[in-house]
């Protein structure tokens, strides 16, 4: 009789109320049930027989790869720095931090695509990093060419993981940071305002030059 006047709330305990800017993907006898859940009342057999996965589908997420922060007297002979760093064209070692923002738009397929789906995004951050990085010169990634590295790692990101099919929305890629090693950072600042002293020079001359 006790067993009997419980069920109705064990029954009740699979009435999932979902939010307006969630989405659920439903776990039944351990198979995914292809449609996933939008907002409101919901109800599916209770656990263990079955499990309600919420995604927050309208939050924007952000996974970042790269160099991490460090002191500024790392030495160049420091391992972690040629482990972390990232080689432009020419063999030139910099510093780069990138970071991808993304929205889950499909959310079965962000579940049943891979074991972690943050792993396969955070490695193709990474790939298309060192790819785009490597076809590039020292100046043109750190002065004059960075929306062109950052619109070729975003455009090899986007389609990397479309083949990957995770069920996820690029918004953007961006540098977090782009700098040369601690070690020469201070020389690398005294050549570039050398060169930009250099051009402003030039280019009074050519306005001294046009008024005679």
């Amino acid at each position: 009789g006790a067993l009997l006047a419980l069920l109705p709330l064990y029954a009740a305990s699979g009435i999932h109320s979902i939010q307006p800017h969630e989405r659920a993907v439903v776990r039944v006898l351990g198979r995914i049930q292809s449609d996933p859940w939008g907002p409101g009342l919901h109800w599916t057999l209770p656990r263990p027989f079955a499990e309600v996965l919420r995604l927050d589908a309208a939050r924007l997420r952000s996974v970042s790869v790269g160099t991490p922060a460090a002191p500024t007297n790392v030495p160049l002979s420091d391992e972690n720095l040629w482990r972390d760093g990232v080689l432009t064209a020419r063999a030139n070692l910099i510093r780069a931090r990138w970071a991808i923002r993304y929205a889950i738009d499909d959310p079965v397929a962000w579940v049943t695509s891979a074991d972690s789906p943050l792993a396969v995004i955070s490695n193709e951050l990474r790939r298309a990093v060192v790819r785009s990085t490597a076809t590039m010169e020292l100046d043109a990634v750190l002065r004059s060419d960075i929306d062109v590295l950052r619109e070729r790692i975003e455009e090899e990101v986007r389609r990397r993981l479309g083949q990957h099919r995770l069920g996820v929305r690029v918004e953007r890629v961006e540098a977090v940071e782009l700098a040369p090693p601690f070690a020469v950072a201070t020389a690398f600042e005294d050549v570039t305002r050398a060169a930009q002293e250099k051009a402003a020079r030039v280019e009074e001359a050519r306005r001294y030059a046009a008024r005679l």
